[in-house]
């Protein structure tokens, strides 16, 4: 699967933080994981669900989507579930309005999102700066996608104030093909069928070089949490989940796009 020309090689692959091994397995731990429901983030989490990889590590692993990072993070904080795997961004800004989470594992190291223009308003949006008065598509206030576009809005001097935001989900594509916002923070494929339509993008955080550019290299964009009193308890379980999705990423890496998708 190509991105814009972008190997997904290049912007799905990720330095998961603990590596299991010598672990004896017995009865499968069930546990509960919450993440946002955009398309690529949860990649490596349903490969490791769907190819297995859980299961041989000696879990049971119930994936719980939900609408963004923000959300994800709330139902860890509330006990709803056992882990949380969001962006960096949605961490960071939960620990420091006081969430008791610990990071432990991560999954990407690039941003998966695009600032994409639906094509009604391509005519007109043409750099950053043209966004003032517009509607902005993203999928909630804070979530990665917001908080990524608010950098962009600083960075290009636009004050932010005149941009109104219709938070809307994960799912953006419908809400820009038909012009009922003009642009919008989009993940693959909805960003390729919006440029086969006629639509724009304003930066591609997807390319490693547009990273590069915006945010000076690539980070560890996507990761897991758990609540931190419960660090020491689960680190056994957490070094499993860690090596599940190790193995989900050394898979992403070496199968075709056809394999993935099957």
């Amino acid at each position: 699967m190509d991105c814009c020309g972008l190997d997904r090689r290049r912007f799905l692959g990720g330095v998961v933080g603990l590596a299991a091994g010598g672990l004896a397995f017995g009865k499968k731990r069930r546990i509960r994981l919450a993440f946002c429901s955009q398309t690529l983030c949860i990649l490596p989490y349903v490969m490791a669900e769907k190819r297995g990889m859980f299961a041989d590590q000696g879990l049971s692993v119930e994936l719980i989507y939900t609408r963004g990072g923000g959300a994800a993070l709330q139902a860890l904080v509330g006990g709803a579930v056992d882990y949380a795997a969001t962006s960096l961004d949605a961490q960071l800004q939960a620990f420091k309005n006081g969430a008791p989470i610990q990071r432990f594992a991560a999954s990407g190291r690039l941003p998966l999102f695009a600032l994409a223009v639906a094509p009604k308003a391509r005519d007109r949006i043409r750099s950053l700066a043209d966004l003032a008065g517009q509607t902005v598509g993203i999928s909630a206030l804070g979530n990665a996608d917001h908080a990524l576009l608010l950098y962009l809005l600083a960075r290009a001097g636009v004050d932010a104030t005149r941009i109104r935001f219709a938070t809307l989900g994960p799912n953006l594509f419908e809400a820009l093909r038909v012009g009922h916002v003009d642009a919008g923070m989009v993940q693959e494929p909805a960003l390729s069928l919006l440029l086969e339509r006629g639509g724009g993008v304003l930066v591609n955080f997807m390319d490693l070089e547009e990273t590069r550019r915006y945010l000076g290299g690539s980070y560890a964009f996507m990761g897991v949490a758990v609540r931190g009193d419960e660090a020491d308890d689960r680190l056994d379980e957490m070094r499993r989940l860690a090596g599940a999705l190790q193995a989900a990423l050394e898979f992403i890496h070496a199968a075709s796009g056809k394999l993935i998708v099957a």
